[in-house]
């Protein structure tokens, strides 16, 4: 009976060895690499929290308490990291983006949180979380394209090890500060550009020193055009009547006729120098000169007693820009007056008529910001007025039409700015005289407000030097020609006065330093009134030359 009870008991305890699944017989089963049948491998359980399908979310949006609880009942093989996973320490990019990296694939538990609507869980006495899709690196969202981000590691350095039942010890969460915001600050360069695009064309010039690019116009020089005319002054007597009883008396021999040569001005078309920019402009303008004994060593030569001539000419002008400030057209109409003194009848008085009609143009060829700029144009005087200077009977020019090519250019270098016209003028005649001139002005801001509102915008005081070279008809006592010109150069000392950029005032003096002089000197006055685009615009003008 006991033998039998100890069989039956070794044969139950065998039959419950064999049947426990924990047994060594299915030892086999358990590990894969020791079982080929894998159909016969139990379902695996699931380890860790178990997340509902609705609840199913990315790891980047799961609080940091259920992440870490996770890594405790996580297996201690380490499972590899999909790339573009994020971690929620603020303030620190943990993007892993190499240069030229494919995407990494997308997984359950790593959906990309800028896709994300849903709000982002916090843990208590968390910051406020960034919105979706912002980087929370100072340096921008475009850190990723420049360097290479460095990803936090994943496990929490102060969390026991995997598989232990010890208490969680995480760091504290920093408390919401106005700096722990996830606020995105622009890059350098975006600043920098921003502030370049704001500024533009303005921000330069105001480098430059004005804050617009205006110059102020050439003076000029120019003076009317000397000529000799042959006049007879004298009327010759008739004889007295003879008296009864006594012979005739003859005529005294100072009473015969004689011719005088005379040197008188004559009408001649403008210089393109003479109160002109070779910046395009919208403007009307006017100019007064005023030539002191005009032709006075010439008449001093030649003998005869023709003095004080004195000449006060006006110029009427108008302006006006096209295509975008680029180029323009205008006119100029002269009034002379001609004054002088001789004991000669039908020489000397005051006479007053209106001079040729002058049209010009100008094209911008090229142009910087600072308001440097190479321009060229052409002009045509047409002869509509009379045929003699200021009308004086005695002063008879030729009619005919003068042609004139020029360049101009501009050049500025802090306070100082450069200008002037290089310019041909070729008549329709070949009596009258092909001109070459060569015009140059130097000025320099003495005083300038950048304020739209001021009053005195800039004073700027201006010296020109302008060269007057005959190509035919050279030399002032040529025998038989009437229209022998010299050489002249002029110096022009003047200064120009902006007011409320809309005005520009300017007063000059001309002294001519060579001989024969043609003048003893000369006043200007012009003043130049803008309107259209040249008042509105913040741009640059330069003063007018003097002239000559």
């Amino acid at each position: 009976m006991s033998k039998l009870f100890k069989i039956t008991c070794f044969m139950v305890t065998i039959a419950i060895v064999t049947t426990s699944p924990s047994s060594a017989l299915w030892a086999g089963i358990d590990d894969p690499a020791a079982s080929p049948d894998k159909s016969l491998k139990p379902e695996p359980k699931p380890r860790g929290i178990y997340w509902p399908k609705r609840w199913k979310r990315s790891r980047q949006d799961r609080p940091a308490v259920d992440r870490a609880v996770e890594r405790t009942q996580a297996p201690s093989t380490p499972q590899p990291r999909p790339r573009g996973v994020q971690t929620t320490r603020p303030g620190v990019s943990t993007e892993i983006q190499p240069p030229n990296a494919p995407a990494a694939p997308s997984s359950p538990r790593a959906a990309a949180p800028a896709t994300s609507s849903a709000p982002r869980p916090t843990a208590p006495g968390a910051p406020p979380a960034a919105a979706p899709g912002a980087s929370t690196s100072p340096l921008g969202a475009n850190r990723s394209q420049r360097t290479p981000a460095i990803s936090a590691p994943d496990s929490n350095p102060t969390a026991p090890p995997p598989g232990s039942d010890a208490p969680l010890d995480l760091p504290p969460l920093p408390p919401p500060t106005s700096s722990s915001t996830a606020t995105v600050a622009p890059p350098v360069s975006t600043a920098l550009g921003s502030t370049a695009a704001a500024g533009g064309l303005g921000a330069q010039s105001n480098v430059a020193g004005l804050g617009f690019n205006y110059v102020p116009l050439m003076m000029g020089d120019q003076p009317p055009f000397l000529m000799r005319a042959v006049v007879d002054p004298f009327t010759p007597h008739a004889p007295p009547a003879p008296i009864p009883g006594r012979p005739p008396i003859p005529p005294l021999p100072t009473e015969h006729a004689r011719n005088v040569t005379a040197v008188v001005p004559w009408a001649r078309g403008f210089k393109i120098a003479d109160n002109m920019s070779p910046r395009p402009m919208d403007r009307i303008f006017f100019t007064f000169d005023y030539f002191n004994n005009l032709g006075g060593q010439y008449n001093q030569h030649f003998g005869n007693n023709i003095r004080n001539q004195q000449v006060f000419q006006e110029m009427f002008g108008f302006e006006k820009t096209f295509w975008k400030g680029k180029a323009s057209v205008g006119v100029r109409l002269p009034l002379n007056t001609l004054t002088a003194d001789s004991p000669y009848s039908g020489i000397g008085g005051s006479s007053t008529a209106l001079g040729n009609m002058t049209f010009f143009t100008k094209f911008v060829l090229w142009e910087d910001a600072k308001g440097d700029l190479v321009s060229t144009g052409a002009a045509i005087t047409v002869p509509n007025g009379p045929g003699s200077f200021a009308g004086a009977p005695y002063a008879v020019g030729i009619r005919d039409v003068q042609l004139q090519k020029y360049i101009g250019y501009i050049y500025n270098w802090n306070k100082w700015f450069v200008q002037g016209f290089e310019s041909i003028d070729v008549p329709t005649s070949s009596q009258d005289v092909t001109m070459l001139y060569s015009d140059i002005g130097l000025g320099y801001y003495l005083y300038k407000n950048t304020d739209p509102n001021s009053l005195i915008t800039f004073v700027a005081p201006m010296f020109e030097t302008h060269v007057n070279l005959p190509l035919d008809h050279i030399g002032a006592y040529r025998f038989n020609d009437p229209f022998g010109t010299p050489d002249v150069v002029d110096l022009t000392f003047a200064t120009s006065v902006m007011f409320n950029r809309r005005a520009v005032l300017s007063i000059g003096f001309v002294n001519p330093v060579t001989g024969p002089r043609p003048f003893n000197f000369e006043w200007l006055v012009q003043f130049n009134w803008f309107f259209g685009r040249t008042a509105r615009s913040p741009i640059v003008t330069t003063p007018p030359v003097v002239g000559s």
